[in-house]
C-alpha cells in the first residue's frame, strides 16, 4: 500500500511541472476599490468551478503531521486535478489566493518540519478555508506550512490579497518562508521569478510577462471607473498571454465578492458572485464546468457536484499525461479518495 500511494505521489507532483509555460498575476487599486488579474497557462483547459460551503471538515494531503481543519468560509475556487486541489480562487471574505509555478522554490523537508502541512497546492483550499486577510495568511505561518511531497519536483509561490487592500507574495527559499508585501508595483504583480530576481528586472527594464504586468499597474489604476479598469485589466491579461497555453483569464473584485472569467474554449464573459450563493455549514457543494456554454451571471446553472464531476476531470488530466498501467490507476485513486473524505462538520 505504501508503495502504491508513493508511485501515486511522484506522478502527481511530476504533472505540475510537466509544462514549460506557467502564470502571470497583477492586482490594481481603483480608488478605495480594488482587481486582481490572473492568466492561468497550462497545457490544456479543462476543468470545474466548484463553489464550497464553510463547515467541511478536511485534512492535509501530507505523508507528515497532516493539518486537520473545519472550513470557517466559503469560496469559489478552479480546479483541473480534483476537488479541493486548485490553483485559484476567492473566499466569502474577499481573499484571493492564486498559485504560480517557481522553479527556484525550496520547502521544507519532512526532516526538517517543525508544525503540521499541507501540500503545496492544497495551500490555496486551506487559505480561501481559514483567512479573512494576508495577516491571516501570514499568521497561519506559525502553525501549518505548505510542503511538498516531492521536493525537487512540486516548486510554486503564491499571490494573495484581499478586500482591504492587502498584498503578499509568500514563496519558501531554502526551507524558509519569503513574504513581500504591497503595495509597490513591484511587489503586485507575480509570474515565474522570485520576487528578489523579478525586483531586480523590473529595475533594469525587462520586457517579461512580470515587468509588463508591474508596468500596466499605473495605466490601470488612472481609470475613473471600475467598468472601465476592468476592460484594461482584461487588456493586460491579453498582453501577458501565451498563445494557446492560456487556457483561462480571471478577474477577481475582492470588495464585491465577484469573479469574472473567459476562456480559451468559451470566450464569452462569465461571472459568478458569491452573495448568490448559499454558504451556510450544510449547504450542498457546488460545481459547473469552466467551460459550459453560457455567458453572463451563472448563478442559476450551478449543480451539486458528483462524483462523477470529479472523476471526469480526474481522468482527464492524468489520462492526458501518463501511461495505462498501475501508477495511472494509483494516482486517480489517491485524488478521488480524497474527495469522498471531505464532509460536512457533525459539530
Amino acid at each position: 500500500m505504501k508503495s502504491k500511494l508513493l508511485i501515486a505521489c511522484i506522478l502527481l507532483l511530476a504533472l505540475i511541472t510537466k509544462p514549460t509555460n506557467a502564470c502571470t498575476v497583477v492586482r490594481f487599486q481603483i480608488g478605495d476599490d480594488f482587481l486582481v488579474a490572473r492568466n492561468h497557462d497550462w497545457m490544456f483547459g479543462e476543468g470545474l468551478i466548484v463553489v464550497q460551503p464553510r463547515g467541511l471538515t478536511k485534512k492535509g494531503i501530507s505523508t507528515v503531521r497532516p493539518a486537520k481543519w473545519t472550513s470557517r468560509f466559503g469560496s469559489v475556487s478552479f480546479t483541473q486535478f480534483g476537488r479541493g486541489i486548485p490553483f485559484a480562487g476567492m473566499n466569502e471574505a474577499g481573499l484571493t489566493v492564486d498559485l504560480l509555478q517557481l522553479n527556484t522554490a525550496g520547502f521544507p523537508t519532512a526532516r526538517t518540519l517543525d508544525r503540521d502541512s499541507v501540500n503545496v497546492i492544497q495551500w490555496v483550499q486551506y487559505q480561501l478555508d481559514n483567512s479573512a486577510d494576508t495577516e491571516e495568511v501570514i499568521r497561519s505561518l506559525d502553525t501549518v506550512y505548505p510542503v511538498p511531497l516531492i521536493p525537487a519536483i512540486e516548486r510554486v509561490h503564491f499571490f494573495v490579497t484581499d478586500a482591504s487592500g492587502g498584498v503578499a507574495i509568500v514563496e519558501f527559499i531554502g526551507g524558509k518562508p519569503v513574504i513581500r508585501r504591497g503595495p509597490k508595483p513591484i511587489h503586485c504583480a507575480l509570474a515565474n521569478t522570485d520576487i528578489q530576481t523579478s525586483a531586480k528586472q523590473y529595475s533594469a527594464g525587462d520586457a517579461t510577462r512580470y515587468g509588463r504586468a508591474a508596468r500596466s499597474i499605473a495605466n490601470v489604476q488612472a481609470s475613473g471607473a471600475l467598468t472601465d479598469a476592468s476592460e484594461k485589466a482584461f487588456a493586460v491579461l491579453d498582453n501577458v498571454s501565451q498563445a494557446e497555453f492560456t487556457q483561462w483569464s480571471l478577474l477577481y473584485q475582492p470588495k464585491q465578492r465577484r469573479l469574472t472569467f473567459h476562456t480559451a474554449a468559451n470566450p464569452q464573459q462569465r461571472w459568478i458572485d458569491l452573495s448568490d450563493f448559499d454558504l451556510d455549514e450544510g449547504s450542498p457543494t457546488l460545481a459547473i464546468d469552466v467551460h459550459a456554454p453560457h455567458q453572463g451571471n451563472l448563478r442559476d446553472h450551478f449543480r451539486p457536484i458528483t462524483p462523477e464531476d470529479n472523476a471526469r476531470i480526474v481522468n482527464h488530466a492524468f489520462d492526458n499525461y501518463l501511461p495505462p498501467g498501475i501508477g495511472r490507476m494509483a494516482v486517480k485513486q489517491l485524488i478521488l479518495n480524497y474527495s469522498t473524505s471531505v464532509k460536512a462538520s457533525t459539530r
